[in-house]
């Protein structure tokens, strides 16, 4: 089996595969956004994030810069131009290395960390509020983590 196809589990999941990859949000997420949008102008680089994307680098995991200043609607060739090289200079600069860039998901796609993006409920279309499931769900799972969590403490604490 050559390196780009996929390797799938026993019960033959896509999704386990050594060929996902994370879309890392460029303005706002990994370089200060700039206001009003500038073509070809990125902000400073956001330490915590250019960092967390040089340890997945060094892990060999996949990133690719997922922003809308790679699609070319309501921009000109020049200015697209302009942000695909700045983007591509950003990367030299704080990864070593020019990344992918796109605005596309693809089914490998693993995580988007995005400043903008809202998170929801698989499966379900329910909104997740600051990593919290509202409603009797979110309740539902909030109780199960707390009991795991002090029966793990309290054989902990008899263990001790």
């Amino acid at each position: 089996m050559t390196e780009r196809e996929i390797e799938h589990t026993e019960e033959g999941d896509w999704r386990d595969c050594k060929l996902r990859w994370e879309g890392v949000d460029l303005d706002g997420t990994l370089a200060v956004g700039c206001h009003p949008y500038t073509p070809g102008v990125i902000g400073d680089p956001v330490t915590i994030w250019v960092d967390r994307v040089n340890e997945w680098l060094l892990q060999g995991v996949e990133v690719r810069i997922f922003t809308g200043r790679a699609s070319t609607i309501g921009k000109s060739q020049k200015q697209h131009r302009a942000d695909i090289y700045a983007i591509k200079r950003f990367c030299r600069t704080h990864f070593g290395k020019e990344l992918p860039i796109t605005c596309k998901k693809d089914c490998l796609l693993h995580r988007i960390w995005d400043n903008q993006a809202r998170q929801v409920e698989t499966d379900t279309g329910r909104e997740i509020k600051d990593g919290i499931l509202r409603g009797w769900r979110g309740i539902v799972v909030m109780v199960l983590e707390m009991a795991v969590l002090l029966s793990g403490f309290s054989w902990w604490m008899s263990a001790t």
